[in-house]
């Protein structure tokens, strides 16, 4: 069945869906990307009520590149054609027209480093990394979406500050606005970069046979630190806890080289948590034994002698043999 020609019309109404980018100055001059359906046979382009510079055609018809004129706000895009103009109910795509720019870029902060950059909030001035210009100051800045890396706060004066924990994936977006209620945005992602980090690349020799414990220290990146044996045997009677410490009571003596994989606390995905490997070599010494008394009463010849001998240290039971002289002949 064939549609009434009011609704055929009605269904050749240009519709619009993608306007790229949606924002610019307010000279005008700005190259927007319109896409949406009905798009052919376009006779006119707006901008709130004010008609484009000019526009073409691209992708076979579907698609507009259409030149913003000057205007100052924010509007509706609009396109006509000989069916109609697209709804701002119905396609609500609008272009911000920015009296106050955003410029520069926040340099790379670093994990478990203090961080602070601002953006230099007088009209005109530009910094070495970043810029508010334009309009009337003075300026109100405010983040209206995506996050900052943990560990950091952003204020109303623009400035970034704080110790990062972690990576913030996306980014997050500014919002300036001046005294006279014109704004500007910018998106911005700063990439946290891996931290410094270094761990106790030596303990004490152990003893066989004797309590031992040592605590691996971490520093730098984003304490706590977990710790876990990656490669390497430790000396038997020796473990090594999440919490780094080496502990026990060695039952071997030797020379046990490992590598301890430690992991800070920093998040965000990526890189994060960040770890390294540290290389270490756990020495187990002989167990020192000693026997009491060093001097034994005198023996006379003839008169029945009993002595008894003490040892400490080491593990276990003892044994006792003459390992060099000779005792008195019996």
């Amino acid at each position: 069945m064939a549609l009434p020609s009011s609704a055929l019309a009605q269904s050749l109404i240009p519709y619009v869906d993608v306007v790229e980018p949606t924002r610019g100055p307010p000279s005008g001059g700005t190259s927007v990307i319109i896409r949406g359906s009905n798009l052919t046979g376009a006779t006119a382009v707006h901008f709130g009520s004010t008609p484009a510079t000019s526009f073409v055609f691209f992708n076979g018809g579907a698609s507009i590149r259409a030149t913003a004129p000057p205007g100052i706000g924010t509007v509706n895009v609009s396109v006509t054609s000989l069916a109609g103009t697209s709804e701002p109910t119905a396609s609500v795509y609008y272009f911000n027209y920015e009296s106050v720019t955003l410029s520069g870029y926040f340099p790379s902060p670093q994990i478990g480093v203090p961080y602070s950059q601002s953006f230099l909030a007088a009209t005109g001035r530009t910094g070495p990394a970043l810029a508010a210009t334009g309009g009337t100051g003075p300026y109100t800045f405010a983040i209206t979406s995506g996050s900052l890396p943990p560990g950091m706060t952003f204020d109303t004066s623009g400035t970034l500050s704080g110790t990062p924990t972690g990576n913030s994936p996306g980014g997050f977006t500014v919002r300036v606005t001046d005294s006279a209620g014109q704004f500007g945005t910018g998106h911005y992602d700063p990439t946290v970069s891996t931290p410094n980090m270094s761990v106790t690349n030596s303990v004490p020799a152990a003893r066989r046979g004797v309590s031992y414990s040592q605590t691996l220290i971490g520093s730098g990146a984003t304490a706590p630190y977990s710790f876990v044996l990656h490669s390497g045997s430790l000396p038997a009677g020796l473990t090594l806890t999440n919490a780094g410490l080496l502990a026990g009571t060695p039952t071997v003596t030797g020379s046990f080289p490992v590598v301890v994989r430690v992991t800070d606390s920093s998040t965000g995905g990526g890189y994060f948590p960040y770890s390294i490997l540290a290389n270490l070599t756990v020495v187990v010494d002989a167990a020192e034994i000693s026997v009491t008394p060093t001097i034994l009463p005198s023996v006379m010849a003839g008169v029945e002698y009993d002595r008894s001998l003490s040892a400490a240290g080491g593990a276990g039971s003892y044994s006792y043999a003459v390992n060099s002289g000779a005792l008195p002949v019996t």
